[in-house]
């Protein structure tokens, strides 16, 4: 009984690991994407303008 509680709590601290990993994850992903995202319109708005000004 003993060891069984023991192999049941060591499961679930690598599942509690695991879980905040995988979110530590999640919010490095959308922070990378919201950044792209932004980078991406500065340069849209950076062609619409150029384009204003060159025609």
């Amino acid at each position: 009984m003993n060891s069984l509680f023991v192999v049941a709590l060591g499961f679930g601290l690598i599942i509690l690991v695991a879980a905040i990993a995988y979110l530590v994850y999640l919010k490095r992903q959308n922070r990378l994407r919201r950044e792209n995202l932004a980078r991406q319109a500065i340069a849209n708005r950076k062609a619409q303008v150029e384009q204003l000004y060159t025609k």
